[in-house]
């Protein structure tokens, strides 16, 4: 089924130069500002690009006794030797919105990640209160990355630290913006390990946003052919995305690559947390997810609203990957892991998202939620945290001496979260929220597409397919 929809939906040609395929092809995303991402490298006298989503086989770097950001192997002259650019008479400096910084090879990109790891070292040029405060590097700068990027020759050390490679505390975090121009970067490989060493892994291992002034983008990039480990904090796109006391904002982002780690893995971001506001849209995972220990998710493993008036907004999303267990307890979701708010007015909000696959419980006691697999259980905080027009057909497997200590068609453990106008498929078995008053109008259906189920907007484009009305009775026919 899930290999099915994914060539329904991808496995369209494109012509000329290759556009990132994000969620918002497949899918609804206002449909100008759709963002199509391409799937491996090609060179733009090529003729076309077949798009596919399937999970690929990625094992190790070709040397896997180096680094990128090793001596001799990154290049920081896109830094040291940009300038200041005049348009239509303004002079913008470098690293501007108008002007940022380019990225266009490996060694540049290796570049970036060397000089926030090294960041304050002798021998790095950042400046301190012009390119970096405090912990955060680049904040309020731009980047701009203008080709398809293959990492595969070392080891990645993702842009952006709270631990150092020998395990000792070293906060870096990236506090940049970050557009990917529609390109994918390919062969990104971590080492796996059980340490501090190994947490906050991805193309961004950390990156933070500090200060209503600097608001920080991460946006049109995709992560293929890559094989991601590591402890905690792991995701396909970014490790940690924390909303320190600023806006995060990640869009147009996607992963096909596997994603392995112990606690907080995701398909997309290992761990969201916010005392600001972080947004996450138009994002999907085909890769599989494969977690350890504890809060595993298909798009996100753990979110965390922090404090009072700080929110997370998660819409437009999809996994289509496969989620396994191993080791020890753990609380897995189709699209998030766990969610935790921990004030009264805090926001978690989730809306148009699906999930797809199978999630295997290997040697673990799981709690599984076709949604969300658990929450921070104060009845009083949860006014504001929902599920709003999501759909999940997912399957649950055990096998090794896993077992399911508790499973929810929307959430697992306790129910401290509000799922409305939204659909589940667990095992086979049809669940409906109560609320589904509001469900015309807001999923498509396609005949004889993707088995005849509703799938949510931003997951079809409105203009080629529409809308449609009598959705619950179509659900219960199935």
């Amino acid at each position: 089924m899930k290999k099915q929809f994914a060539n329904n939906l991808h496995s369209k040609t494109f012509s000329n130069k290759f556009v990132l395929f994000s969620v918002a092809v497949i899918v609804f995303i206002v449909s100008i500002i759709a963002c199509v991402t391409v799937v491996g490298n090609t060179s733009s006298n090529q003729n076309s690009t077949t798009i596919t989503t399937e999970a690929e086989e990625a094992t190790g770097p070709t040397n896997t006794a180096g680094w990128w950001i090793d001596e001799g192997r990154y290049s920081i002259e896109w830094f040291t030797n940009a300038q200041s650019v005049v348009i239509d008479g303004v002079t913008y400096k470098a690293g501007t919105k108008q002007n940022p910084y380019i990225i266009a090879t490996a060694q540049d990109l290796a570049g970036l990640s060397w000089l926030v790891y090294t960041c304050g070292q002798s021998g790095n040029p950042l400046v301190s209160g012009t390119d970096y405060s405090s912990a955060y590097t680049f904040r309020g700068k731009y980047f701009k990355q203008t080709a398809n990027i293959d990492l595969s020759e070392y080891y990645w050390q993702p842009i952006g630290t709270y631990y150092n490679r020998s395990g000792s505390t070293s906060q870096h975090y990236f506090s940049g913006s970050y557009d990917g121009g529609r390109n994918a970067v390919s062969g990104i490989f971590t080492p796996s390990g059980s340490t501090n060493a190994y947490s906050h892994q991805g193309l961004f291992g950390y990156i933070c946003a500090n200060g209503s002034s600097y608001p920080m983008t991460i946006e049109n990039i995709g992560i293929t052919n890559s094989n991601i480990q590591g402890d905690f904090q792991v995701g396909g796109v970014v490790g940690e995305a924390s909303a320190s006391s600023g806006t995060i904002t990640i869009t147009n982002c996607y992963n096909t690559g596997s994603v392995t780690g112990s606690s907080y893995v995701g398909g997309v971001v290992g761990y969201a947390v916010a005392s600001g506001t972080l947004t996450i849209t138009n994002c999907y995972n085909t890769g599989s997810v494969s977690g350890g220990g504890d809060n595993v998710g298909g798009v996100v493993g753990y979110a965390y609203v922090s404090s009072s008036s700080s929110a997370i907004y998660i819409s437009k999303c999809a996994n289509l990957g496969d989620i396994t267990l191993t080791g020890s307890s753990s609380y897995v979701g189709g699209i998030i892991g766990y969610v935790r708010v921990s004030s009264a007015s805090g926001i978690l909000q989730v809306a148009n998202c699906y999930s797809e696959g199978t999630i295997f419980v290997q040697g673990a006691s799981a709690t599984v939620g076709g949604f969300v697999g658990g929450a921070y259980a104060n009845y009083s905080r949860y006014s504001k945290v929902y599920f709003e027009f999501c759909a999940v057909d997912m399957n649950v497997s055990t096998s090794g001496g896993g077992s399911i200590s508790s499973q929810g068609a929307f959430y697992g453990g306790i129910n401290v979260v509000t799922a409305k106008n939204s659909y589940s498929i667990l095992n086979g078995a049809k669940s409906l929220t109560s609320t589904v008053n509001e469900m015309d109008n807001n999923f498509a259906y396609i005949l004889n597409f993707k088995d005849g189920k509703p799938l949510p907007l931003g997951l079809y484009a409105i203009s080629q397919f529409g809308t449609e009305t009598n959705i619950v009775e179509r659900i219960n026919a199935l």
